[in-house]
C-alpha cells in the first residue's frame, strides 16, 4: 500500500510548503481521510478490527468478554503512533521480520507512508464512514458473543420477530439473521 500512497505523500508535501500558480504562492494539506474502516486502517498504519489491539482511539486489549467489550483503555497519541510506525520501518529495514510482527501485535500498529505528514495525527484525522462497520462484522462479532455468553436469548428474539412479522406492521422479510446467528431458521 505505501508504493501506491508514496506519489500522494509527496505531491502533499510539496504542497504544504507551497507552490506557485499564476504568480501566487498556494498552499494545501489534508485535513481528515475520510473513508470505510478497511481502507483507514491500511492508508493510515493500523492493524484489522480482530487485532490484539484493533482500537484506532485507545489501547483496550480485545476481550471475549461482553461485559469488557465496551471499556475504553488509555487514549492513543499521534505522536506515538507515528512514534511505533518509525521503528516498525527500521525493523524492516533491518531484516527483523519476527520482532517487527511481534510489535505490530503489541500496539496495533503497521508503518505507513501518510504518517510522514507531520501536520497529520492518525488517531484524530480521519473520518470513517460507519456503514462499513456494519458490513465488516463488527456488529455480528457483538452480537454473536452476547448470544454464546447467554446474555440474549436467541429464541425468544425469534419469537419477537415472528410475531412481528405475522401481526403485517411489517413486510415479509427473510430472516437470514437466524441462517447467520442460530439456532433457528426462519
Amino acid at each position: 500500500m505505501n508504493h501506491i500512497l508514496r506519489p500522494l505523500v509527496d505531491e502533499l508535501k510539496l504542497l504544504e510548503r507551497g507552490i506557485v500558480i499564476d504568480g501566487l504562492r498556494v498552499r494545501a494539506k489534508v485535513f481528515n481521510w475520510a473513508c470505510d474502516l478497511p481502507a483507514l486502517r491500511k492508508t493510515l498504519g493500523w492493524l484489522s478490527h480482530n487485532a490484539n489491539k484493533g482500537c484506532t482511539k485507545c489501547h483496550q486489549q480485545l476481550r471475549k468478554r461482553p461485559e469488557d467489550i465496551l471499556k475504553v483503555g488509555e487514549k492513543r497519541t499521534g505522536r506515538e503512533h507515528r512514534e511505533v510506525g518509525r521503528r516498525l520501518q527500521d525493523m524492516y529495514r533491518r531484516g527483523e521480520k519476527t520482532r517487527m510482527e511481534n510489535l505490530e501485535t503489541d500496539t496495533g500498529v503497521r508503518y505507513s507512508i501518510v504518517n510522514e505528514l507531520d501536520y497529520h495525527d492518525p488517531v484524530k484525522d480521519h473520518v470513517i464512514e460507519p456503514m462499513h462497520n456494519l458490513l465488516i462484522g463488527v456488529a455480528k462479532r457483538i452480537f454473536q458473543t452476547f448470544t454464546s455468553d447467554g446474555l440474549i436469548d436467541i429464541t425468544k428474539m425469534a419469537d419477537r420477530l415472528e410475531g412481528i412479522l405475522r401481526s403485517g406492521l411489517v413486510s415479509r422479510l427473510r430472516l437470514n439473521f437466524f441462517v447467520v446467528y442460530g439456532p433457528r431458521l426462519a
